[in-house]
Order: structure tokens, then C-alpha cells, then sequence
């Protein structure tokens, strides 16, 4: 539960990354009014379109952010080995590796392919990602 929360923590953290072009107010009350929501399976939508699903996971909440251009998926059953192997997945589908780094109890990475930029980060069983459209912010 810690990592899942420390995960959630690091994409919230992330997600104001680049807020500067929302105006205060605005990117306020988007990350106060945006709810988690639980589906049972992979999202289908225009931020999940442009990634690859992992080979073996949960989906365990979701956040749409769209009007800030920024979609988030936190999954589990993915541990360090698989996300590493999903990481080679998205550099396979053209995403470049903006830099990133890792300890004993985590990891991350930032990619990028065209105007689609991912926040990619891992503990333990548990995977998060930010998925930010530039075009759209």
C-alpha cells in the first residue's frame, strides 16, 4: 500500500511538472475536481492509444486530465523486471529515453516520442505512468 501510494505521490508530483502554461487557478481546480476511477481493464482513449499495454497487469485507478492534456494509469502486478522489459517496449515503439534513475526500492524514467511525453515509474509490484499530449496542453 506505501508503494502505491508513493507511486500515486510521484505522478501527482509529476503531473505539475509543466504547469506552467495552465494558469494557476485552472490547473488547480483540475488536479482539486479529478476523481480516480477504477476500471477493470486497460483504458481505451486517445492518451492510451499512443502506448503499448505491458504484457501481464492490473489496472488499479486512473485519472483523466485531459483538459490539462495528461491522462494517469497506475497498475500493479509489474515488478522491476517487467517494467524494465516495458520501458524496452516503448523504446521499441519509438520512444526515446529522456533520462531517468533508480534505486533499491524504485525507478523512473521520462520518454518521449513526437508530442507524446510519458512519466514512466516503478516500486516494488506496482507501475505508474503520466501520459502528457503537448498539443493538447
Amino acid at each position: 500500500m506505501k508503494k502505491t501510494i508513493f507511486v500515486s505521490f510521484m505522478l501527482s508530483v509529476l503531473l505539475l511538472t509543466g504547469c506552467a502554461s495552465q494558469p494557476a487557478d485552472t490547473m488547480e481546480e483540475i488536479l482539486t475536481e479529478t476523481s480516480y476511477e477504477y476500471p477493470a481493464e486497460w483504458p481505451e482513449n486517445r492518451f492510451t492509444d499512443c502506448i503499448p499495454q505491458p504484457d501481464s497487469y492490473t489496472v488499479e485507478s486512473v485519472r483523466d486530465f485531459s483538459a490539462a492534456g495528461r491522462y494517469e494509469l497506475s497498475l500493479s502486478g509489474i515488478d522491476r523486471a517487467a517494467a524494465h522489459t516495458y520501458i524496452r517496449k516503448l523504446e521499441q515503439a519509438g520512444y526515446s529515453n529522456l533520462g531517468g534513475d533508480e534505486n533499491e526500492h524504485s525507478g523512473g524514467v521520462m520518454m518521449q516520442r513526437g508530442q507524446v511525453v510519458l512519466s514512466v515509474s516503478y516500486a516494488g509490484e506496482n507501475l505508474g505512468m503520466l501520459i502528457t499530449l503537448l498539443d493538447e496542453m
